[in-house]
C-alpha cells in the first residue's frame, strides 16, 4: 500500500503512544486525534460493518462521549487503556452526577457505542480480545439484565443526598 497522508494518519491514530496524556497540550492533541479516529471508526461502521447510517452515527456519538468527555477530558487517560471497570464507573457514577438529566436510553446508546469502538480496536489489534470481551459483557449485562436500572431507580435519593451535602458544605464554611 502506498505511503499516503491518509495511511500515515491512520498509523498515528492506531498508535497507543499518540494518545498518551501528560499535560494540557498533550490532552488537546489526544482530543483532536480522537476526533479523527472517531471519523475513521464511523467510516468503518458504514463501509466494513455495513451498518445503517443512523445506527453507525449513534454508535460513533456514543463512543465519542465516553472517549472524549470521560477518558480524555475527565480521567486524562489513554483511550486504548479503556476497561470494563472504567465503563462501569462511567455508567454507574460519572454519567449520573455530571449529566443534567441522566437518561437510561442515552446511557445505553453511549455504552453500545463504546463497546462497538473497542470491538473495532480489537479487530485492528489495538486492544486485546479479553479487554473487548469484558467490555462487551459489562455492556450487555448493563443494558439487558437491568443491572444499570438499579442505579437509575436510586437516582432521586442520590441527587437529594448530594444536594444536602452541598448545602452542608456551604453552611459550615467559616
Amino acid at each position: 500500500m502506498p505511503d499516503t497522508d491518509e495511511n500515515v494518519e491512520l498509523t498515528v491514530l492506531h498508535n497507543k503512544a499518540s494518545f498518551q496524556i501528560d499535560g494540557l497540550s498533550s490532552e488537546i492533541h489526544a482530543d483532536k486525534l480522537c476526533t479523527a479516529l472517531l471519523k475513521e471508526f464511523h467510516r468503518y461502521l458504514l463501509h466494513e460493518r455495513k451498518l445503517d447510517p443512523l445506527d453507525a452515527g449513534s454508535q460513533a456519538v456514543g463512543a465519542d462521549y465516553f472517549l472524549r468527555e470521560f477518558m480524555i477530558g475527565h480521567r486524562r487517560e489513554n483511550i486504548y487503556n479503556g476497561s470494563a471497570e472504567q465503563a462501569r464507573k462511567f455508567a454507574g457514577h460519572w454519567y449520573i452526577i455530571t449529566t443534567l438529566e441522566p437518561n437510561i436510553k442515552e446511557l445505553a446508546a453511549i455504552l453500545k457505542g463504546t463497546a462497538s469502538f473497542y470491538q473495532y480496536c480489537a479487530e485492528y489489534k489495538l486492544v486485546g480480545a479479553e479487554r473487548r470481551h469484558r467490555l462487551n459483557r459489562l455492556v450487555a449485562n448493563w443494558i439487558t439484565s437491568g443491572s444499570g436500572l438499579k442505579t437509575f431507580t436510586q437516582l432521586p435519593a442520590l441527587l437529594s443526598a448530594l444536594g444536602k451535602m452541598h448545602v452542608l458544605s456551604i453552611e459550615t464554611r467559616p
